[in-house]
């Protein structure tokens, strides 16, 4: 179990528990598949469900669909999106451009 400030923070210390070889949300296993089949794979709820629905955000596949696809509800879909956003947001800048609250949030 993990506690945390909110529930993105939660999730992120539960699969920072499991003690994986990869940082955070990324998978290697997941980002080796194609696109056709991640969508085949997320819809069995399983131990890499969580990697399979954050690898479909870094593609763009849509809130919607994923919710259809994997009847997860939206809450924890958005939460798990704004997890990928913020992981893109970081990835793409450096780190002298990155304000201590931006720094914070990132955290």
């Amino acid at each position: 179990m993990a506690i945390a400030n909110n529930f993105e923070s939660a999730l992120l210390k539960a699969v920072r528990s499991l003690e994986r070889s990869e940082e955070g949300l990324l998978s290697k296993d997941a980002q080796a598949l194609t696109l056709k089949e991640l969508l085949e794979k997320v819809t069995k709820a399983d131990d890499q469900q969580l990697f399979y629905i954050s690898e479909l955000f870094r593609r763009q596949v849509g809130l919607a669909k994923l919710h259809v696809m994997t009847q997860i509800d939206t809450f924890f879909l958005e939460k798990i999106n704004a997890i990928i956003e913020l992981e893109n947001d970081g990835r793409n800048r450096l780190l002298e451009n990155i304000s201590y609250d931006q720094l914070k949030t990132l955290k």
